[in-house]
């Protein structure tokens, strides 16, 4: 049986994200899970050409979509990044900063889904 490791639940979701990096460009994605700490996104390749910079430094960036009719702004760092297809990869992110209100609606999220409940209103 597998275990999972995390220290905070993740709930599977279809929600539509996107992504603006600092130097202006945007990508759209889609997130397929999230927890309090962190989501995995899905992308096409241009998420997949999108790596650390030179310097060695982390891939930082900011996330926007939507929950409850709700825009949640979040600002993420990279952890992991694995190709899928030739065309397809997904990326597990971390909250860098989430607003208080934006956690709160997050986690009801979150919580509604680990009780079973889907919610129709997850929308970008």
């Amino acid at each position: 049986m597998h275990s999972d490791r995390r220290l905070t639940p993740r709930v599977s979701c279809d929600i539509a994200a996107e992504i603006d990096m600092l130097f202006g460009d945007s990508i759209d994605v889609e997130i397929i899970d999230l927890s309090r700490s962190g989501c995995q996104i899905r992308g096409d390749e241009r998420l997949n050409r999108l790596d650390s910079v030179a310097s060695g430094a982390p891939l930082e960036f900011s996330l926007s979509f939507g929950l409850d009719g709700c825009p949640i702004h979040t600002f993420c760092r990279m952890i992991y990044k694995r190709r899928e297809t030739q065309s397809s990869c997904t990326m597990g992110l971390r909250w860098n900063s989430v607003p208080e209100h934006q956690m709160e609606i997050l986690q009801r999220f979150i919580d509604c889904r680990l009780a079973g409940v889907v919610q129709s209103s997850a929308k970008a």
